[in-house]
């Protein structure tokens, strides 16, 4: 030991209490090797803890128990301390981890955890009005289109009656016209082919007259 830094010789009298003369080689050796070595095992542990962010649907108590078990086998001096920094360090929600970061006196896991579950339950209830919002929405605009719907299918319908209505009129005899003989304006009308009353000579029926070809 004698050969070691002063830094190591400091060291491995404060892990042994001051009883550096009383305690043997071994296990002198094992106490430096655990501090100064830490097994695969532990380093393997606290990557687990120290990568662990909050994931998609998990809220913030699921969260907070999952670091509590990972942080078992890391062997931190301050648990708590280690959580809550881990804890704001992965939340997803980056609002309430800026406003936790920001405070001027740094809070004790209780405090962050108040935090964190009322700007979830405030983000939760949001969430909840802006789907209500949504579905009254489509609602609206589903009755909006029925309602479009219906009335095109009204003038649709309207327009078939016409049509129909027109088609069972006879083309009027006084005319030519689509409507009843009954309402034709030509009734009283004289007619310039045959100078008969009622029709018009578009609709004449009468024979053209002959004209003679003024040869003897």
């Amino acid at each position: 030991l004698t050969y070691c830094d002063t830094n190591v010789y400091e060291m491995a009298e404060a892990l042994v209490k001051g009883e550096l003369e009383g305690t043997s080689w071994d296990a002198l050796q094992r106490v430096l090797s655990k501090h100064y070595g830490p097994t695969p095992a532990l380093l393997a542990s606290r990557f687990e803890f120290y990568t662990r962010s909050q994931r998609e649907g998990e809220d913030c108590n699921t969260f907070l128990a999952e670091l509590r078990k990972l942080s078992i086998p890391c062997q931190f001096n301050d648990t708590e301390d280690m959580i809550r920094d881990r804890f704001v360090l992965g939340l997803r929600d980056a609002t309430i981890q800026k406003k936790l970061l920001a405070r001027e006196k740094t809070p004790n896991l209780e405090e962050v955890m108040i935090a964190a579950r009322a700007a979830e339950s405030s983000n939760t209830s949001s969430a909840k009005i802006r789907s209500a919002g949504r579905i009254h929405a489509t609602e609206a605009a589903g009755k909006e289109s029925e309602t479009s719907e219906e009335s095109g299918n009204e003038e649709e319908a309207h327009q078939v009656r016409a049509s129909h209505k027109q088609a069972n009129f006879r083309e009027c005899s006084g005319c030519g016209g689509k409507h009843l003989r009954s309402k034709c304006r030509f009734q009283d009308a004289i007619c310039r082919r045959c100078e008969r009353r009622g029709h018009i000579a578009e609709v004449c029926r009468a024979a053209l007259p002959n004209k003679k070809n003024g040869r003897s």
